[in-house]
């Protein structure tokens, strides 16, 4: 038979952290399974902090429902391993109805009969509100992953442009080696980079048998690329023609960008500046390369970068 005692029940609360949540909920009514207004206070709390973490924890849950020295001689103390049971059942049910997040660990409710009061010392055949109770640990050791970066787009174009931007070739009758240095645009994306060529040339200069050639900055000219590339793609292959001698000159420049894109035409006509020196060279097929000098691209504004 079910004897009232206080309307809210009582909670001993033991919990270290929100993720490590430990408490007793007590004072059932004497022989009593019904959870009460604190009880329940105590596990919506815990509820909406599970349901509100990560959902990549794991969280083990366990109750241990427990019963009071009286009644010892009925059944050779059946009916409080029974009562015990009860009283973590209403609390594990409670736990599993409100519980929605994936990573959920349920023991099977547990009795601990009297134990708990055999232990506390607790005198046979007294009631106790502290011994009516369950025992509730809510717990997780699980370390949830790191946030994933957030995925950075790669700004890709097909709209370029290029400048000859200084350079020279040292060369002798049986060949030499010439050294550039470009500026390639994304026009696009508003983003430039330097890219110095270098290769092996042949064919000598007229004024000297060691003539040096030494040629100044050209304007920007566009083109375009058979399909959409980042601007560190044009890191590669290349080959570069030049004649003339002072203000007049005329240049070619072939590149060869990654994933075997080409670039609309396929051979640009580079403008440069004023050449000192004299003479006519074309890079030795296999030895020209552009490399990319700049470890990120630099962002500019208006049409081309200044």
């Amino acid at each position: 038979m079910v004897t009232a005692t206080s309307f809210s029940g009582r909670i001993t609360d033991h919990s270290i952290d929100p993720t490590h949540m430990n408490a007793r909920l007590w004072d059932f009514d004497v022989d009593g399974t019904t959870l009460k207004a604190n009880h329940f206070a105590w596990l919506d709390s815990s509820i909406s902090r599970v349901n509100a973490s990560n959902r990549s924890l794991i969280w083990k849950i366990s109750v241990t429902g427990a019963a009071s020295l009286t009644g010892t001689w009925i059944d050779h103390n059946q009916h409080n391993s029974a009562l015990g049971l009860a009283r973590a059942q209403a609390v594990t049910k409670y736990l599993q109805d409100g519980l929605s997040v994936p990573g959920l660990d349920f023991d099977p409710p547990f009795s601990a009969g009297t134990m708990f009061a055999s232990l506390a010392h607790h005198k046979v055949g007294v009631e106790n509100d502290e011994d009516r109770c369950a025992f509730v640990v809510i717990t997780t050791d699980t370390i949830p992953p790191p946030i994933p970066p957030k995925p950075t787009s790669i700004p890709l174009s097909r709209e370029w442009g290029i400048k000859f931007v200084s350079g020279g070739s040292l060369t002798a009758i049986a060949g030499g080696v010439e050294s550039d240095l470009y500026d390639i645009a994304d026009l696009k994306n508003n983003l430039h980079a330097y890219f110095e060529f270098r290769a092996g040339v042949v064919a000598g200069g007229v004024s000297s048998l060691i003539p040096i050639t030494i040629t100044g900055e050209g304007d920007w000219r566009t083109f375009s690329t058979s399909d959409a590339i980042h601007i560190s793609d044009f890191d590669g292959p290349a080959r570069f023609s030049t004649a003339g001698a002072g203000p007049l000159s005329i240049n070619y420049l072939t590149l060869s960008p990654k994933g075997g894109v080409m670039t609309v035409p396929a051979t640009l006509e580079i403008s440069t500046g004023v050449t000192f020196g004299a003479g006519a060279s074309s890079t030795i097929p296999g030895t020209g390369w552009m490399n990319l000098k700049s470890r990120r691209p630099f962002s500019y504004s208006g049409r081309f970068p200044p």
